[in-house]
């Protein structure tokens, strides 16, 4: 599960923005590494595929 939260920011718009892109790539990142090691979940399941 994702948990989200909305926080108050006082930087200005664009720097906020590049943050954001850099948090995204991070996470983006983090997936495909995380696939890539143990494999797609099967559809409709919490759990990985086995390995072949």
């Amino acid at each position: 599960m994702i948990r989200t939260h909305i926080l108050d920011c006082h930087l200005p718009r664009s720097e906020a923005d590049a943050l954001n892109r850099e948090s995204g790539r991070v996470y983006t990142d983090v997936l495909v590494w995380h696939y890539a090691s143990i494999g797609a979940p099967a559809t409709g399941s919490h759990k990985a595929l086995p390995k072949s």
